[in-house]
């Protein structure tokens, strides 16, 4: 296997079979649609690049890639945590991670 991961999007998939990816995102239905479960062996994690998320797009990663890790990626930490929340129906299906920027102030000293 090769030992580079590679980041692409979910129409990609097919394309790098047998290489271990991580799908980027913004849309998880699109992702569900597009890429089949026989598909996410070489997958080590779905990367949604907003946590601004419809509840019926995020609703389709129930049931579909059951223990695929999902990481979530925060680019506005002061407006964007409280949309965390909206995920806690994954936890049970799926690790979940988020990714947030660090802006200035970030620590407070």
């Amino acid at each position: 296997m090769d030992p580079v991961t590679y980041k692409i999007t979910s129409d990609l998939v097919p394309e790098y079979a047998g290489r271990r990816v991580i799908v980027r995102t913004h849309d998880p239905a699109e992702l569900v649609r597009e890429v089949c479960e026989s598909s996410l062996a070489n997958v080590e994690y779905v990367q949604l690049l907003s946590p601004e998320i419809s509840p019926e797009s995020l609703s389709s990663l129930l049931g579909w890639g059951r223990d695929l890790p999902v990481d979530i990626v925060i680019d506005r930490p002061a407006a964007d945590f409280s949309n965390l929340y909206s995920f806690s129906n994954l936890i049970d299906q799926h690790p979940m991670r988020a990714t947030i920027k660090v802006e200035p102030g970030f620590l407070r000293q």
